[in-house]
């Protein structure tokens, strides 16, 4: 993820994106005011791409980042575990009776003829 991009004057290091807005307004920000880059790239500070919101209004819009974040992870994380799940064996619940000993257990002898046979 990009930093976001700081400027030090008179030993003092501050935000860029901040001090830019801040000249432009020609008032200092107050805490409440979050200065939002509109496409979410940190070291873009012109002044057309970044906007004041309050935090109320920022974490809305990032809220939106994460869902579709998450939507992308959850998409990625079907798409690899339907494909293990294609690869995965086959129990053949016809012939499992057969090889339940009398504990309940399969027997280790039979674990092989439990699988049904890949299809390729």
């Amino acid at each position: 993820m990009r930093k976001y991009v700081r400027i030090t004057t008179n030993g003092v290091t501050r935000r860029l994106h901040r001090v830019i807005m801040e000249e432009y307004l020609g008032r200092p920000l107050t805490k409440a005011e979050v200065v939002h880059h509109k496409n979410r790239k940190r070291d873009d500070n012109r002044l057309e791409n970044l906007q004041i919101l309050s935090y109320k209004e920022h974490a809305s819009v990032h809220k939106e980042d994460v869902i579709k974040a998450t939507n992308r992870w959850r998409k990625k994380w079907m798409r690899e575990n339907m494909e293990k799940e294609k690869n995965r064996p086959r129990i053949d619940v016809e012939k499992i009776d057969n090889f339940i000993n009398k504990d309940g257990f399969v027997k280790k002898s039979s674990i092989e003829d439990i699988y049904i046979p890949e299809i390729l």
